[in-house]
């Protein structure tokens, strides 16, 4: 069921769901790295910023035993549904992933994936 959403318009409410999944939660961490020059008591007169990534976290809760993060193999090239708040550029690889289960739980999977905008993707 769809939710309603009342008050301020605008907002996010809830995730698309991926490929033989429900996602249950997703985060996204972007980083840079920087290079900093110093002058001679310390202070900081300059700076190089580079390597900028993106990293993805996700939970999901299996609806088919071949789900798309469940069969990809570690470092392959993915594809996520949840990733809307921004545009992928570059390639995304898997590079993590956590499956679990539970006497009295569903089978879920949390998995970690890296973007890294400067490298073409593989076809």
């Amino acid at each position: 069921m769809a939710a309603t959403l009342i008050g301020t318009s605008g907002l996010a409410f809830g995730l698309t769901a991926e490929t033989g999944g429900i996602c249950q939660s997703s985060r996204i961490r972007e980083s840079i790295q920087t290079a900093e020059v110093m002058d001679e008591d310390g202070d900081i007169t300059g700076a190089a910023f580079y390597g900028h990534k993106n990293e993805i976290q996700e939970e999901i809760i299996f609806t088919t035993a071949t789900s798309a993060p469940h069969a990809t193999a570690l470092g392959a090239q993915v594809t996520n549904a949840d990733i809307t708040n921004h545009t992928t550029t570059g390639t995304l690889r898997m590079t993590e992933r956590e499956t679990s289960f539970s006497n009295t739980g569903f089978k879920t999977i949390s998995f970690t994936l890296v973007e890294y905008p400067a490298i073409a993707p593989t076809p």
